[in-house]
């Protein structure tokens, strides 16, 4: 708040979560005379009730009511797919104060052909030969992601040698998950990469897998989607039918049920056993990803949308900051 004071910027642009950072950007904006804008990547309150973490009916309307009036307070909210922006709608933010801004994709990064050799060197350091397929999962392991199905899958499918998971990242289950897997010989997990190590992770996958908690598809739009498409390679993503998620990789991979062990074991053997359709919706993915999620595009439109803000009318109450 004191540098906004102090720097008077013509917009104070806010990331939920977390959401508590939200009024002390509307009130620098205030202060300094400009816009606020909040962005939300996910939907946390809802996802929270929804998927039980949060159960007291006289909270859930406390907070929601509270939500509310933020997101009324903002000039401009925008998010991350056009579910969620349905969403806000249903939340009282008028549709003339949103925009989607996806998450984006330095899709030179996860350039396949570029990381093919960089992959193959990280198959060799996790011992995995050539001839075995990986199943891929990257990101943070929290609950919302239910990635104990991925360990139930993996012990149905321990008979096939040709199959290696691999869980990447870090998070509050994952002690959990390692518990889980002991006796497992195909499940390997790995912390974090760095970020220039991105693209040899997420070319090294033959399948990437995307687990989720039921109904919290359209709540969360992960972040991680957008590199495992760029990476070229097919998405077995767990969504309810008619999500936003299922709609994405219905042309690039496959929707099962959430949290449904035995729907992840059928599509991920069919896909391996299939290398004709890996690579022909791999193709798929990248294509989608190279339309829609290019970094360029998403901030070119953003860089639009900034500059229609601060030019179509002040912030009410507000004389107009000077350019």
């Amino acid at each position: 708040m004191w540098l906004a004071l102090h720097w008077r910027p013509q917009v104070v642009f806010a990331v939920a979560p977390a959401t508590g950072c939200a009024p002390a950007a509307w009130l620098a904006a205030r202060l300094a005379g400009g816009w606020a804008w909040l962005h939300v990547q996910d939907l946390e309150l809802d996802a929270a009730f929804k998927m039980g973490f949060l159960r007291s009916a006289g909270l859930k309307r406390a907070l929601l009511a509270a939500e509310r009036t933020l997101l009324g307070a903002f000039d401009q909210v925008s998010t991350i797919s056009r579910r969620m922006l349905r969403q806000l709608a249903c939340k009282g933010v008028a549709l003339e104060r949103t925009s989607l801004l996806p998450n984006w994709v330095q899709l030179q990064a996860v350039e396949p052909q570029a990381h093919a050799a960089a992959a193959a060197a990280l198959r060799v350091r996790l011992g995995i030969e050539a001839w075995q397929k990986v199943l891929l999962f990257s990101g943070t392991m929290n609950l919302k992601q239910g990635l104990g199905v991925l360990v139930q899958a993996a012990r149905q499918l321990q008979q096939r040698q040709d199959i290696v998971f691999v869980l990447c990242g870090n998070g509050e289950v994952r002690s959990e998950l390692e518990a889980s897997a002991q006796g497992l010989h195909q499940v390997r997990f790995l912390d974090l990469q760095p970020a220039q190590e991105l693209g040899a992770l997420l070319t090294m996958a033959d399948i990437h897998l995307l687990p989720q908690l039921r109904n919290a598809a359209d709540l969360v739009l992960p972040s991680k989607l957008g590199g495992m498409l760029a990476s070229g390679r097919p998405v077995i993503a767990a969504a309810d039918d008619g999500s936003e998620i299922a709609q994405i990789v219905r042309h690039c991979g496959r929707r099962v049920e959430p949290e449904s062990a035995a729907a992840f074991v059928q599509a991920i053997e069919a896909l391996c056993d299939d290398p004709a359709q890996r690579v022909q919706l791999g193709r798929a993915a990248r294509q989608w990803a190279e339309a829609t999620l290019s970094s360029s595009a998403v901030f070119d439109a953003l860089d639009k949308d900034l500059q229609a803000l601060v030019t179509a009318r002040q912030p009410q109450g507000q004389p107009q900051p000077e350019v």
